[in-house]
């Protein structure tokens, strides 16, 4: 008797869980930052993030890892704080302790690209060295 009621409040448990995760559309996450699917941010800002667990619902504060696909764009230290840097796109994911993973889109504008000021940075370096390898007789790279 104890077994059936043990294994009927287990189902019981089970099927509230699985409708909970379908009503959230946690598409395979178990940790979720912020709400919504996108942050959108000026550049220069700074802003706290906030991880929940997708299935309880519950803040998660202990051991998180924070990722960037654009750290230029935008990046979060161990803390959670999100620092956005360059115009553009970074997808940011949150790792904990026990293998859970969330991301959210953060979408920075204002002030240049990220692309624009890589392009700026290699033309200075490659102006730099063709001035510096060039000698007396005004050729560069004779010697």
């Amino acid at each position: 008797m104890k077994t059936r009621l043990f294994v009927i409040i287990i189902a019981v448990f089970a099927a509230a869980l699985s409708v909970t995760c379908k009503a959230q559309d946690l598409r395979g996450q178990f940790l979720i930052i912020e709400t919504g699917d996108s942050i959108h941010m000026s550049s220069g800002e700074k802003k706290l993030l906030h991880v929940k667990s997708g299935i309880l619902g519950v803040p998660v504060y202990k051991e998180l890892k924070f990722s960037s696909t654009n750290a230029l764009v935008a990046h979060a230290d161990r803390s959670g704080v999100l620092r956005a840097g360059f115009c553009g796109r970074a997808r940011i994911t949150v790792f904990d302790k026990n293998g859970r993973t969330g991301s959210i889109l953060v979408i920075v504008s204002g002030r240049a690209k990220a692309g624009t000021v890589c392009c700026a940075l290699v033309i200075f370096a490659a102006a730099a060295i063709f001035f510096l390898t060039k000698n007396k007789t005004g050729r560069p790279g004779c010697r």
